[in-house]
């Protein structure tokens, strides 16, 4: 059966799922779905997103049975939130990430489009807490939990003393819809992993090259000082997926000084998943828990 296209259709989908709300996110397969692929009931089942998104409104929004489907890219995401906006479709949601879009000034005020907290989700699980409880997950010996803390926040903080300069940088190149991060290879930032074992490192000279070569190609090059008079974060507001590939890389490197085989990094991201939402667990008063809770509830009254 198809939904021929009409936003009653896509509205009434959540019917046909046998669920109380049908949330759209970003992900999913190689291309991303039009506005009328959706509209005909098409989405994709599985991706990391889905995964992130499936576990927010589990915890978060307990009383309403979720289908989450992904789409692909935002551009769609956008086009979907315009038209619950317009009041054009109910019983749909549209969760995606943040990205630079408070600095931007396009966000989507409305109960149905959720954000998330930070540029995305993978900025969630660079901090110390959550990369420490994943590692104490996977180790197999007693560890000295000071030291290991201690070498987490000195990776961190190396890695974000580098990055704020190029937090500025990659910001104004992307409203120039240019970019400095790879957008889909995150791990380019970083140098090359060798054998033995030590934390991530950015390749400074490999983003200068980039940098100066993008600027090259503007016209009026500048770095923001104070964005919208925005204070930055830079673990908060920084492009998240080199992030993630940072707080793997830790773990690997956390794994290789204990002693221990490396892990693929399909299964270390799913330590950071897992870590992250037990952390929330264990801290419902923090701003992380507040944010997602207060966001959702909106849901429920909206529906």
């Amino acid at each position: 059966m198809t939904l021929n296209r009409t936003k009653s259709g896509l509205q009434n989908l959540h019917i046909f799922k046998d669920v109380d709300l049908i949330v759209y996110t970003e992900g999913g397969g190689q291309r991303t779905l039009t506005k009328e692929e959706v509209l005909d009931g098409a989405g994709y089942e599985r991706s990391v997103d889905i995964r992130f998104w499936s576990k927010i409104f589990d915890r978060f929004l307990p009383s309403q049975s979720v289908k989450i489907l992904a789409v692909g890219s935002c551009k769609t995401l956008k086009q979907l939130a315009a038209e619950i906006t317009d009041g054009n479709l109910h019983n749909v949601c549209v969760a995606m990430d943040r990205d630079y879009s408070t600095f931007f000034g396009d966000i989507v005020e409305h109960t149905s489009v959720i954000y998330t907290r930070t540029y995305s989700w993978e900025n969630e699980f660079f901090q110390t807490d959550i990369i420490f409880r994943a590692f104490e997950k996977i180790a197999i010996d007693a560890f000295n939990r000071a030291t290991v803390r201690r070498n987490i926040e000195d990776a961190r903080r190396s890695l974000l003393s580098h990055l704020t300069h190029l937090l500025r940088a990659d910001m104004i190149l992307v409203a120039a819809n240019k970019s400095l991060f790879c957008r889909n290879q995150p791990a380019s930032c970083f140098k090359h992993v060798n054998q033995r074992p030590a934390p991530p490192e950015i390749d400074k000279v490999r983003l200068r090259e980039k940098l100066s070569a993008e600027k090259s190609n503007l016209k009026g090059f500048r770095l923001i000082s104070r964005p919208d008079s925005k204070s930055l974060d830079v673990s908060r507001d920084l492009f998240g997926k080199p992030l993630l590939v940072a707080a793997i890389r830790i773990l690997q490197y956390l794994i290789n000084k204990a002693g221990q085989k490396s892990m693929p990094n399909d299964y270390l991201e799913n330590f950071l998943l897992n870590a992250f939402f037990d952390w929330i667990g264990d801290n419902p008063a923090s701003d992380i828990a507040t944010y997602y809770n207060e966001k959702l509830a909106g849901i429920t009254s909206a529906a």
